[in-house]
């Protein structure tokens, strides 16, 4: 198969994916994790704990939640 027609097929599954299609795409959503509860467990400042996961310190943050709560 060449690579358009992968990158093709690849989009159509996923556009028949959320659109509601079966496409037999395994999803997987990650608990939520509280990162400040963390990262006071592991006794580690936003800098520090940033440091230590290889992002930068601005990410480490919290700015309210990052996902929908929908399901």
């Amino acid at each position: 198969m060449s690579a358009f027609a992968s990158i093709k097929q690849g989009l159509e599954e996923a556009a028949a994916h959320t659109g509601g299609a079966p496409s037999g795409v395994l999803e997987h959503r990650p608990l939520a994790v509280d990162v400040a509860e963390l990262r006071r467990r592991l006794g580690l400042t936003q800098d520090q704990f940033a440091g230590r996961f290889g992002f930068s310190a601005a990410t480490a943050r919290p700015r309210g939640p990052r996902w929908s709560s929908s399901t």
